[in-house]
């Protein structure tokens, strides 16, 4: 009984692996072509997907925009207005609003996000998205709106359309006693 278990299996396996020879080669070549177009469209979309999560992270805000937006801390909420931009000596002079409504100061803190410029449709051209890290030494008193210049070294005032501000870090907090 055993060997004929086994002998049932080697048959069931021969005709297993036989079955497999016996593609159709013109089926086999479709095949491999549609793997290698669906992984190409997979990866383009992963790196679409980055980008615009790096890019997208917060709404852009664009020069001439009416309003502020809400900008994540690391003290609490603020808000941030984009004022202004001029060229300044190797880079652009940025005129922000900030609001903070904490109950400290933020007498050293750093702009986290990134700039680029804007399309003729005026959305972010993400192919030109850079990095920006600014660090300011200028307090923004608590429970108020303050209006400072900052500077970007690096690119011309033409060079910023938009500017995607992920996170404000505050590094020195004052409290006041009452």
């Amino acid at each position: 009984m055993a060997a004929s278990k086994r002998y049932l299996l080697f048959v069931g396996v021969a005709l297993i692996l036989t079955s497999c020879d016996r593609a159709d080669p013109d089926d086999t070549y479709a095949q491999k072509h549609e793997l290698q177009v669906l992984q190409t469209e997979i990866s383009g979309l992963k790196r679409r997907q980055a980008e615009l999560e790096d890019a997208n992270s917060r709404l852009p805000l664009k020069l001439g925009d009416d309003g502020f937006d809400f900008v994540e801390t690391n003290a609490g909420g603020g808000t941030l207005e984009w004022l202004g931009s001029k060229d300044n000596g190797n880079g652009v002079a940025l005129k922000l609003r900030f609001g903070n409504p904490t109950a400290a100061n933020w007498n050293k803190f750093s702009i986290i996000g990134s700039y680029g410029k804007l399309g003729p449709d005026g959305e972010p051209l993400l192919e030109t998205t850079r990095p920006l890290v600014i660090d300011v030494s200028q307090t923004i008193p608590k429970g108020s709106w303050r209006t400072i210049t900052v500077q970007l070294n690096g690119p011309k005032a033409q060079e910023v359309g938009y500017l995607s501000v992920r996170a404000i870090l505050v590094s020195n907090l004052g409290l006041n006693p009452e």
